[in-house]
C-alpha cells in the first residue's frame, strides 16, 4: 500500500486516478439502530467526544503524543477507543498512553475511554453520538472512515506519504471537505478541537457530508481505471513485454 512505490519494488506502478471505493455496502447508515445515545455507551453528555475507531494494532506509537496534546489542549476532551482483539492488546495500548502522559507531566483526568467490541449497528450508533473522528497517522481509516462519513461524522486527518495513510484524505476531498486535511500535527489538533467544540460548525460539516454522499459511492471511474490497467498489462505480456 505504498503510494510512491516507484523504485521500491520491481514492476510497473499504476497511479489511481480516483479513490478506489465503489464499496456501497460499507456505507449503510440504515444499519445503525437509530436509537443510540451517549448514556447507552457510558459517554457523558457534557464532554467533547473524539472517536478513534481504528483497530488498536494499527495505531502507531507516533499517535500517542497527539492524543496527549489533544487532552491537554481541551480539558473537556474524551478520546474513545475500542478494545483490542485481546485483553493484553488493550492493556498494552493503555500503558502506552499512561507513559505518554507521564512524559508530559499530565495527571490522569479520565479523558480516555475504551468501549467493548460490539456489533456493526452499535458501532455505527457510537459514531452518531460522537463529535469528531480523529484519524490515525501512518495508517488511516478505510472502512472506519467510510462508516464515519456514512454517519455524517466529520473526520480530521493528516495525509500520509503512502497509500495506507492517504485513504481518508482522498475521501474528504471527494466529499468537498478537504479543509479537514491537516498539513501538520498542530493544525490537526486545532481542527479536531474546532470540530468537537463548535456545534454550529459541526452541523455545517455534517450537512455537507450528507449532501456529497453520492460522490463517494457507486463510482465507475475506479473500476474502469483498474480494468484499463489490467488490459494494458495483458497486452504487454502478450507482446513479450517485461514483467509487471
Amino acid at each position: 500500500m505504498r503510494g510512491d512505490g516507484a523504485g521500491r519494488r520491481a514492476g510497473t506502478l499504476f497511479r489511481e486516478a480516483h479513490h478506489a471505493s465503489g464499496n456501497r455496502g460499507a456505507l449503510s447508515p440504515a444499519e445503525a439502530t437509530g436509537v443510540g445515545d451517549r448514556a447507552q455507551f457510558g459517554l457523558p453528555s457534557d464532554r467533547d467526544v473524539y472517536l478513534c475507531p481504528q483497530s488498536l494494532c494499527k495505531i502507531h506509537p507516533d499517535n500517542d503524543a497527539l492524543f496527549i496534546q489533544l487532552v491537554d489542549r481541551d480539558p473537556r476532551a474524551l478520546i474513545v477507543f475500542f478494545d483490542g482483539q485481546s485483553t493484553g492488546q488493550t492493556i498494552a495500548f493503555a500503558k502506552r498512553l499512561e507513559q505518554a502522559m507521564r512524559a508530559r507531566s499530565l495527571p490522569p483526568r479520565q479523558q480516555f475511554k475504551f468501549l467493548p467490541r460490539m456489533g456493526r449497528a452499535q458501532f455505527l450508533d457510537v459514531m452518531t453520538v460522537s463529535d469528531v473522528m480523529i484519524d490515525t497517522l501512518r495508517w488511516s481509516g478505510g472502512n472506519t472512515a467510510l462508516d464515519a462519513l456514512s454517519s455524517a461524522l466529520p473526520i480530521v486527518t493528516v495525509e500520509g506519504r503512502y497509500m495506507r495513510g492517504r485513504q481518508t484524505a482522498a475521501m474528504l476531498r471527494i466529499r468537498g471537505i478537504g479543509g479537514l486535511i491537516a498539513a501538520n500535527a498542530d493544525q490537526y489538533l486545532g481542527l479536531a478541537q474546532k470540530v468537537a467544540s463548535e456545534p454550529t460548525y459541526r452541523r455545517e460539516l455534517a450537512l455537507r457530508i450528507r449532501t456529497r454522499l453520492p460522490d463517494l459511492v457507486d463510482r465507475s471511474e475506479p473500476i474502469a481505471a483498474l480494468a484499463g490497467a489490467l488490459e494494458r498489462v495483458a497486452t504487454q505480456q502478450a507482446r513479450g513485454g517485461r514483467d509487471v
